[in-house]
């Protein structure tokens, strides 16, 4: 459940499924990381099953950087470019010419990490939550989205507009504070 609830990572065309899919997670208050691919057989798109005698799933979370940009599907669902502090709306990149996509299976079998590497194997994004590989209409309207624990739901960043207002506010305060202090 835990890796359901942290993020749903969705690698897909970008079709009305895709897009079922997305809203309902978002509008469930989860997290979501969409790839774009360019159809269903794309071959950058691998899958991975590894027996490496691991006994507890592991988990990884380095999202797309800033400077590789958001998909047009992702711009849909209203996702910004990544900044050094901030992230707003939904991950979303469309996968490179010379890019790989690896889906790998968790020690239950089931798609629980996603990679994305660049022609010389250098590692890009590595992500781990609940992997939907081109979903059809049935799995978007009836896939379990919602987050059962609340502490990983999506949350906000702050907003310059607000700290300012903030800053502005305590340094009012403190100087009817010391104003006050002083008579």
């Amino acid at each position: 459940q835990r890796f359901k609830d942290h993020c749903l990572i969705v690698v897909g065309a970008g079709g009305k499924a895709d897009e079922v899919l997305c809203q309902r997670r978002l509008q469930a208050g989860g997290r979501l990381a969409h790839f774009l691919m360019r159809c269903p057989e794309d071959p950058r798109v691998t899958f991975s099953i590894t027996d490496d005698g691991l006994q507890h799933d592991f988990f990884t979370w380095q999202p797309p950087k800033g400077t590789m940009g958001i998909s047009s599907f992702a711009a849909k669902l209203q996702a910004k470019p990544r900044t050094f502090w901030t992230k707003n709306g939904p991950d979303g990149i469309e996968l490179g010419e010379t890019h790989c996509l690896t889906v790998r299976y968790g020690t239950t079998g089931t798609p629980r990490h996603v990679t994305v590497t660049d022609e010389k194997g250098n590692i890009l994004v590595e992500m781990s939550g609940q992997v939907v590989v081109d979903p059809d209409m049935y799995t978007a309207e009836t896939l379990q989205v919602d987050v059962h624990n609340t502490e990983l739901n999506a949350f906000g960043s702050f907003s310059w507009r607000f700290v300012t207002l903030a800053v502005i506010f305590q340094l009012l305060w403190q100087i009817g504070k010391i104003s006050l202090s002083i008579n």
